[in-house]
């Protein structure tokens, strides 16, 4: 089975709107335990993603020629691996608070989190257009699925 990368963002994203929430005072305790939980479970769909790879994470042991070797793959994935970094350092801090409410530094390391996910995925996207696929905002019909006609 092999585990979508967008899933961990998307547990992380739902965490955040649940942090979010729990500020407003309804249901805060449950709303913050929710967050714990889809907090943690992007960390695990984080790490079964990075472990089920079955080529290099970074593209860097296949070879290529020397003109189309770009430093990007390896900044997206130092990025993606410090953002899972920043999202356990807040899950650790929130077990030690209690899972009751959500600190100023959890809900920061969420933040923090989010905005390097979407840094990596900002330089995952020009590599991409770079390598000759479908450029960040370029034409839709550009993105076709493989075998079917234009």
């Amino acid at each position: 089975m092999r585990i979508q990368p967008l899933a961990p963002i998307v547990a992380w994203t739902g965490s955040l709107v649940l942090d979010l929430l729990s500020k407003t005072g309804v249901g805060p305790d449950i709303l913050a335990r929710g967050a714990y939980w889809l907090l943690f479970a992007g960390i695990v769909m984080a790490v079964l993603a990075a472990m089920g790879r079955r080529t290099d994470p970074m593209g860097v042991l296949a070879p290529a020629p020397a003109a189309s070797v770009t430093v990007l793959p390896v900044v997206h994935q130092a990025l993606n691996t410090g953002a899972l970094a920043i999202f356990a350092v807040g899950a650790l801090i929130r077990l030690a608070d209690g899972l009751e409410s959500v600190s100023p530094a959890a809900l920061a390391l969420s933040l923090l989190g989010l905005l390097v996910l979407g840094i990596s995925g900002r330089l995952a996207g020009r590599d991409t257009a770079a390598a000759g696929g479908p450029a960040v905002g370029g034409p839709i019909d550009r993105l076709t699925l493989r075998g079917r006609p234009r």
